[in-house]
């Protein structure tokens, strides 16, 4: 799943929904790559994908009325998409 970003041409009902769960950095998340290490015992990451480290985007939202911070960062080269965060804004240990 390599899709990039999507945050421009979209409807009221979007925008509206993205307010809703204030969406940080909207509009700007493309731009704004992240680089993480690859860290662990298996050094074979390398090896197996010609990278060290990932590279990610990210955003933040918050659940309405609620004011804690979720981070959702996936890896636009391979699709990977990291779920613990879905997992606790719902309630959810990340093992459930």
């Amino acid at each position: 799943v390599n899709f990039p970003p999507f945050e421009e041409g979209l409807d009221a009902i979007a925008l509206q929904e993205i307010r809703r769960y204030r969406i940080t950095p909207f509009g700007e998340i493309q731009q704004r790559p992240e680089n993480i290490p690859y860290n662990t015992g298996k050094r074979d990451f390398q090896s197996k994908t010609g990278r060290e480290f990932y590279i990610v985007f990210q955003y933040n939202f918050q659940r309405p009325g609620d004011n804690t911070e979720f981070t959702v960062m996936w890896d636009y080269k391979v699709g990977l998409v990291r779920m613990t965060h879905f997992f606790k804004c719902c309630g959810y240990s990340k093992v459930r």
